[in-house]
């Protein structure tokens, strides 16, 4: 765990602990440092993978030219009919490369902050489609960063989800449900004093035992 992931770590814990005391001011502090913390990363990141990408065109550009001054291309006539070759597909594929590597950020970082919950995220996840894999991590990071939710509700709503029949489909159904979750949590249980049924004497039932305890008495 780099550094920056280890002090995100930290300030969770801290925002953890000054809930479950009950200072929620302090917890909101702290959580959205993290999340200032957190997004300044994400933007380092991004901005690193920009510059290796810059690297990475100047040194081909540069064998490029050096190929062709080492050896003359053959001359081909212009087809007026042809289509320009777009490189569509390689910026497809550096943009994929670009969100699994922040995936894999996003996702270290909120398995660090669930802990031994981490296997309830899991599986929500996988019970979803890979591409939106990077919405749903930074929407709950977002949620454990920025808010009063702890661990536990994220966990409780991903376990709730698999018994839906229909899943959490969207972010905003994501937070409706950590909202409850975070409801039931911190409103104390309001205990039913059950009172002990009484019934009646007499009745059917007592009727019928004074009626065979009559007949006894007349044998």
């Amino acid at each position: 765990m780099t550094d920056v992931l280890q002090l995100v770590w930290d300030l969770g814990k801290v925002a953890e602990d000054a809930a479950l005391r009950g200072d929620d001011r302090a917890a909101a502090v702290v959580r959205s440092a993290a999340k200032h913390i957190m997004d300044a990363q994400a933007e380092v990141c991004a901005l690193e993978r920009r510059r290796e990408k810059d690297r990475k065109r100047k040194r081909t550009s540069a064998e490029s030219v050096e190929s062709t001054e080492s050896a003359e291309a053959p001359k081909v006539s212009p087809d007026p009919f042809l289509t320009p070759k777009t490189d569509e597909s390689s910026r497809v594929r550096a943009r994929d490369n670009e969100d699994a590597e922040l995936l894999e950020q996003c996702t270290d970082m909120l398995s660090s902050q669930m802990g031994n919950l981490w296997s309830d995220v899991d599986d929500f996840l996988r019970r979803r489609d890979y591409s939106t894999w990077l919405g749903w991590v930074k929407e709950m990071l977002t949620i454990l960063t920025g808010g009063k939710a702890l661990p536990v509700d994220l966990a409780q709503v991903c376990r709730d989800d698999a018994a839906l029949d229909r899943p959490i489909g969207s972010p905003k159904g994501l937070r409706s449900f950590i909202a409850n979750a975070i409801l039931e949590r911190t409103t104390p249980s309001v205990a039913v004093a059950v009172q002990p049924i009484r019934r009646a004497a007499g009745g059917v039932a007592q009727r019928t035992y004074n009626n065979g305890r009559t007949a006894l008495d007349g044998l």
